[in-house]
This record gives C-alpha cells, structure tokens and sequence, in this order.
C-alpha cells in the first residue's frame, strides 16, 4: 500500500471483545505468523470497571428486549447454560465467576493451545497441533464463540485488564519470542509490557495525551516494519524509513493543532427500571475491580490519575 500510495498506510481494526475473548490472541498471532509478518501493534483502550460492567449490563439486556419484540422467546440453553441470563448485576457477577464460565473460558482457551503446539525450535506456538485444528478442523465451536457462556458472562471479566493483558502478552511471546525489537516510547525501554499499549479512555478527550499516544502507536508500528538499530545514545535509526518517520509525525502533529472532539455516546438506561443498576450494586462491582486496578497501575507504571476514574491505592 505504501508503494502505490507514496505514504505511509495504516490499517485500524478494534474491537469490545477482543481483549476478554479467551481464544482472540491466538487467532491474531497465528494470522500474522502465518503471514510472515511481525505482530501488530496492540492497543487496549480501558475505562472505569464499574461503569464499563454497568454499560455492557444494560447494553446486552436492551439487546434482548429488542429479541423480544422480534418474537424470539426461546434460550439456547445448551449453548448458554441453565443460569442464563442472568437477572441482576450481582447475579451475573456470580454467574461470570462460576465454576461453570471458568471452565468454558478454560476449555476455550484450551483449544488453541496444547503442550504439543510447538514447533521444531521450540519457541512459535501453531495452532496446526491444537484441538482446533485436529479434532474441530480450524471451526471454532458455538459454544467457544466469542464469549463462551453468553455476553453477561463477561460482567466480571471484562474488567480484569491485568488478566486479559497478560494473556496477549503471554501468547504473542510464544509466537514471536526472539523476534520482536524492543518496545520503546521517548527512548525509554517499557519492559513490563512488550506487545499492548494501554490507553486509557479519557485519553480520547485530551490533546496531548491523545497526540503522544498516536505518536507512539505509530512509532510501534513502524519499528516492526522498517527494523531498526540504535545510535549511540539508544535512540532508533530507521534505515531507509527517515522520510516516512517525519511524515508521520508532521502528520500526527498537524492533526492535533487544534482541540480534538471526540463524541463518547452515553448509555440508555433500562426500560425496566427494576434491572438499573443501583448504588449497591456499584459498590459490589468497585470491589470486585479493586485488586485488579491496582494491578494495572504497577503494570503500566501509570499515576492513578492518569486513568480518569477513583482507584484506591
């Protein structure tokens, strides 16, 4: 694309379920792999736990209203369990950490990875030696898609961003270890996260903040395409690559001279005001998340401020 454009060329996809979606990583590892290509960039967008479970709780139930109304009445409870769905927040809390989702999400995980899924060096996973491939032909199963259990399976899960996070760097290291020129942002080596940049969501409203992430994520990605070795102070030295590198950052820079408006749509409530969340419920989901936002401060290194929500340090 560069070549018949005469630029730089980026390709964005993203995706809500993504990040919790316990077979995801693989997927995106092995298609890049497969391709001969180094990984992607990986960016997980996070937003307060609490309000993200509350939006995706009300979001999932409007959902089903509108089933409803389309005559659809019945549950494939073969698929989705007996417990399901869920009639209130703490309920699919209970639901999302049950024996019965834990296992699903185990069992899902399971099939893209096995302890025979190495190759001959014994570093790059492939999926050729999984489950997936040897006993369902490389078709994911219903009951793995995508979120295995139902969409309030994820109440509980969507949240654990140290959890989930890991979990793509973990596998992108089975697949790329020994490959992948070291992340960098301003020059200083970030080793607690090779692969995800985490952006937190009130980023999307701050100029600077948003400018330096896009600067970043781009500088990410044309590390690995480009390669790169290092001058004497550290810094990169992309061969052949110093006319795109100045225009990507004349371009980011010129795109964020002005004030950046970015609308974040607001949550409908439910139209069965018994199902709203309340405050109660707000406290159990702050103190579910509570661990695990410390979590990702230490992870990433970050102020709690930096997040834009009330984390308890």
């Amino acid at each position: 694309n560069e070549r018949v454009l005469g630029k730089p060329f980026f390709t964005y996809d993203g995706c809500a379920q993504y990040l919790t979606s316990p077979t995801a990583a693989a997927l995106i590892a092995e298609t890049y792999q497969r391709a001969g290509q180094d990984p992607p960039v990986l960016v997980a967008c996070v937003r307060d736990p609490v309000d993200q479970a509350i939006s995706w709780w009300r979001y999932e139930n409007n959902a089903m209203e509108w089933g409803s109304c389309m005559g659809l009445s019945e549950w494939n409870t073969p698929l989705r369990t007996n417990m399901y769905p869920p009639r209130s927040v703490s309920e699919a809390l209970q639901f999302s950490s049950s024996t019965t989702v834990q296992k699903l999400y185990a069992d899902a995980e399971n099939l893209v990875k096995s302890p025979h899924n190495l190759s001959i060096d014994g570093h790059t996973r492939s999926l050729d030696n999984t489950d997936l491939a040897i006993q369902h032909r490389y078709r994911m199963p219903s009951w793995a898609i995508t979120w295995p259990g139902g969409q309030l399976s994820t109440i509980g899960r969507n949240g654990k961003y140290v959890t989930n996070i890991r979990r793509y760097e973990r596998t992108f290291k089975d697949y790329f270890q020994g490959s992948m020129v070291k992340r960098e942002d301003e020059g200083n080596v970030l080793p607690a996260l090779t692969y995800v940049t985490v952006v937190p969501i009130d980023y999307m409203s701050a100029k600077v903040q948003l400018r330096d992430t896009m600067i970043s994520v781009m500088n990410q990605a044309a590390v690995r395409h480009y390669r790169c070795t290092r001058n004497g102070e550290g810094n990169p030295i992309f061969h052949q690559a110093e006319d795109t590198m100045r225009m990507l950052h004349e371009s980011v820079r010129n795109l964020f001279k002005d004030a950046v408006k970015i609308r974040r749509n607001s949550g409908t409530k439910l139209s069965n005001a018994d199902m709203e969340p309340d405050s109660a419920d707000r406290a159990i989901l702050a103190t579910f998340f509570e661990m695990e936002t410390r979590d990702l401060i230490n992870m990433t290194g970050m102020e709690a401020t930096d997040f834009g929500w009330h984390v308890a340090t």
